[in-house]
């Protein structure tokens, strides 16, 4: 992979490029038009000699690439979008929408090549997922209850934490420091109030 590209995907619909690419550190941008995600792109990842990248499109939700300019679709992964993805040691997890939410959070263990499903349905859709170094977290939201996070130690096998973030119904994003303690950050139980928390005892507790 050449450490000197930057990537960005565009998360403006009906744009004509969905992909764009810097090799010059962001002084110029070159776009890749919009066949691979032909509505939208939303999180692009660089790990382990490869570029994944999810979005919206007719054709492909996710997309693969080993230079970050010539990519390969991989289908509709999920079927509504694709919206985040990341690797940890070998697994790619990625998350998103799919009208079967047992399809939301899906995993490849070939690098990219293939991806499997979980196949459980703990969040309605997913929405951000990282690993801390310690564990694997995925957020989003549930049409039946308050537990908008979910954890897992191998990427494949998924449970709710101990103890959700009180008050919270989404999770929008997730960020994760290097003492590894991860964000969270989405909308509160009124609806209209936006919360942060943060991990204690790695996911299994939290404090506002």
């Amino acid at each position: 992979v050449n450490d000197s590209l930057h990537l960005i995907i565009s998360d403006l619909k009906s744009k004509t490029n969905t992909l764009v690419y810097s090799s010059d550190d962001g002084m110029t941008w070159t776009g890749l038009g919009n066949t691979i995600f032909d509505i939208q792109g939303k999180k692009v990842y660089n790990a382990n000699g490869l570029w994944v990248a999810v979005g919206e499109g007719t054709v492909n939700t996710l997309a693969i690439s080993s230079d970050g300019i010539n990519w390969t679709g991989k289908g509709k992964i999920f079927d509504t979008m694709g919206s985040d993805v990341y690797y940890y040691k070998g697994r790619w997890v990625a998350v998103g929408e799919h009208s079967d939410s047992t399809k939301c959070v899906a995993y490849s263990t070939d690098n990219g090549s293939t991806w499997s499903y979980y196949g459980f349905s703990l969040l309605t859709v997913a929405k951000s997922v990282l690993h801390n170094g310690l564990k694997w977290f995925v957020g989003g939201y549930t049409e039946n209850n308050y537990k908008p996070v979910i954890l897992s130690d191998d990427g494949i096998n998924w449970v709710y934490p101990t103890a959700s973030p009180a008050n919270l119904i989404m999770v929008n994003s997730m960020c994760v420091n290097d003492s590894n303690t991860v964000v969270v950050v989405g909308k509160g139980t009124n609806h209209y109030n936006y919360v942060s928390y943060r991990t204690v005892n790695n996911g299994n507790a939290w404090q506002s």
